[in-house]
């Protein structure tokens, strides 16, 4: 009789196995779109993110990484900063970025899972901070 114990669990074709990555975590800091966890960790003397693992730049690699640990899904966030810069302004740039690491999670067979809201908004437009 089989030791099962050590059998490989089944899934449902429906299963999801994949890897996740958050924005402020993965992508490499740019002045121009600092987000309120930026100020956070600046104010707080906490470890800036600066380059990260560059997520914005580098994305192709983690996708493939993915792929090749046999992923079939790839959660990513939105970085609200760079999307909307300053309320009521959009970066197509950002838009644009976004759209293309979609459609190469696609391209790479994985489902891609996009998370709105990762905790973190723009800096731009406010007007005071409070100290603590």
């Amino acid at each position: 009789m089989p030791d099962s114990s050590h059998s490989t669990p089944v899934f449902p074709p429906s299963f999801l196995f994949g890897v996740a990555t958050a924005d402020h975590q993965c992508e490499a800091y740019d002045s121009r779109y600092e987000d309120i966890r930026d100020v956070w960790e600046r104010k707080r003397h906490l470890t800036e993110r600066k380059r990260a693992t560059d997520f914005w730049n580098r994305y192709a690699e983690d996708i493939q990484l993915a792929k090749d640990l046999g992923c079939n899904s790839f959660r990513f966030s939105l970085a609200w900063s760079r999307l909307e810069p300053v309320p009521g302004e959009f970066n197509d740039e950002a838009f644009d970025h976004y759209r293309q690491l979609i459609e190469m999670i696609r391209a790479a067979g994985m489902e891609p899972i996009m998370t709105l809201h990762h905790f973190t908004w723009p800096v731009r437009g406010r007007t005071r901070w409070p100290d603590r």
